[in-house]
């Protein structure tokens, strides 16, 4: 199944997983202290109020109708790790909208978003003070998003919920005295039918690397086997004949011993070498002398086992 955002025409601008902490109004200290300060803008102002007011005599953040196991009632939930992709829809080279994803794998029901157009925009520049315009909008989100990432201890990302799938998005830096807030946007929990589009993209996914998983196992597995009947096929004659020209052609049962144990040692060295080597470079996704010296060291461990720990070592 395609990305339901992809089908409205949106193109991907922005992925990665970001720690942002959810919280439940009124709970929330920190946005108290943001929207009903004096320099709050009358705009954020009444959004709080409003998401305030709808968070009374709640006591669980619910989620597209399915209750939310990363609700809170009184306190914080805590950070999550969650998926955060920015999305712009451009029309003639011009972004015409800006979309903002919230998902998180602990719950596939979790699914947030916003589409901010210009005149969406215009509120959100007036509210927050900012002085970029539209288009610098997105190159704004992906800065900030990115610093959640690289400096978690000074920018904060906060999730506030309420009962009805409303929700503000709020990022905060954290100054020596106090915490300021540097930009403030409304989301809301996707419908029930695109999260199901979503949740069956998921499976779909998840289904897919598995498939990928076991070729790649079939193909590492069928290469070793190859690997180990070639050496063992020439490890046989390297054995066999030698012992056939020191019998004399006599004592059959000694010589085909002796071409069955170089089979043996060699088909062993040889495909634990390949697979061994397979692995290194499928897990490193690259090839150079590391993957080789891996697999040799290993190759030597095994043949070395019998022996004892000392000779394996050495």
């Amino acid at each position: 199944m395609e990305d339901p955002a992809q089908v409205l025409g949106y193109s991907e601008l922005f992925q990665r997983v970001v720690p942002i902490e959810l919280r439940s109004f009124p709970s929330s200290t920190l946005l108290q202290r943001l929207f009903t300060s004096s320099s709050c803008p009358s705009g954020l102002k009444e959004l709080y109020s409003d998401l305030s007011d709808s968070a009374e005599g709640t006591s669980k953040s619910t989620l597209s109708g399915c209750s939310s196991p990363m609700s809170t009632t009184n306190s914080s939930a805590g950070v999550e790790m969650m998926k955060v992709r920015v999305l712009s829809h451009v029309v003639g080279g011009i972004t015409t909208s800006v979309r903002v994803e919230l998902s998180c794998d602990a719950s596939l029901f979790f699914h947030y978003s916003a589409n901010v157009s210009p005149s969406a925009y215009e509120d959100i520049k007036e509210d927050c003070g900012l002085v970029v315009d539209f288009a610098s909008f997105p190159a704004l989100l992906l800065k900030l998003l990115n610093l959640l990432v690289e400096q978690p201890s000074t920018y904060l990302g906060l999730l506030v919920l309420r009962a009805d799938g409303i929700a503000v998005l709020e990022f905060a830096q954290n100054l020596e005295f106090k915490a300021m807030s540097l930009l403030s946007m409304r989301v809301e929990a996707v419908p029930q039918a695109m999260v199901r589009c979503y949740v069956t993209m998921k499976h779909n996914s998840v289904l897919e690397r598995c498939a990928e998983l076991e070729a790649e196992l079939f193909e590492l597995r069928s290469l070793g086997v190859a690997s180990a009947a070639y050496a063992g096929a020439l490890g046989y004659f390297l054995g066999f004949v030698p012992a056939a020209i020191k019998f004399k052609g006599r004592q059959w049962g000694m010589v085909h011993a002796q071409g069955v144990a170089s089979a043996s040692q060699l088909a062993v060295m040889s495909g634990m070498y390949t697979a061994v080597h397979c692995i290194c470079q499928r897990i490193r996704s690259v090839e150079d002398g590391w993957n080789r010296g891996i697999a040799g060291c290993s190759t030597g461990l095994v043949l070395g086992w019998k022996a004892g720990p000392w000779p394996c070592v050495a």
